[in-house]
């Protein structure tokens, strides 16, 4: 990885331990509107980019309902889905995860 994708990397490495544990720090992440930048980083080449955008997506994803009724805006479920099927297993695990802590609230959200 080049310096920049190692910070971006180490960015939301950062982000996704500070939001693991806290209600807090999660709604703080999602406030800030910037989901679409880790959502456009699920899309990257790099594997590593890719597994911690689904890190920090996993720690979102854990977020009160009320915060996460903002994905929905963004299709989230859809683009999970796609990376189901990843080579690498590592970022099928972090997605899988993910998906799941979407999917119990869909009927709620959706």
């Amino acid at each position: 990885l080049d310096e920049t994708n190692e910070y971006k990397r180490a960015i939301m490495d950062c982000l996704a331990a500070a939001s693991s544990q806290k209600e807090e720090s999660r709604k703080k992440i999602i406030e800030s509107r910037e989901v679409n930048i880790i959502l456009y980083s699920l899309e990257d080449k790099q594997n590593k980019i890719i597994l911690s955008a689904a890190n920090l997506l996993l720690s979102l994803s854990r977020a009160h309902l009320s915060c996460k009724k903002y994905f929905n805006d963004f299709d989230i479920i859809s683009v999970l889905f796609k990376l189901t099927n990843h080579n690498s297993i590592e970022i099928q695990i972090a997605i899988t995860n993910s998906l799941c802590n979407f999917l119990l609230d869909s009927t709620n959200v959706i």
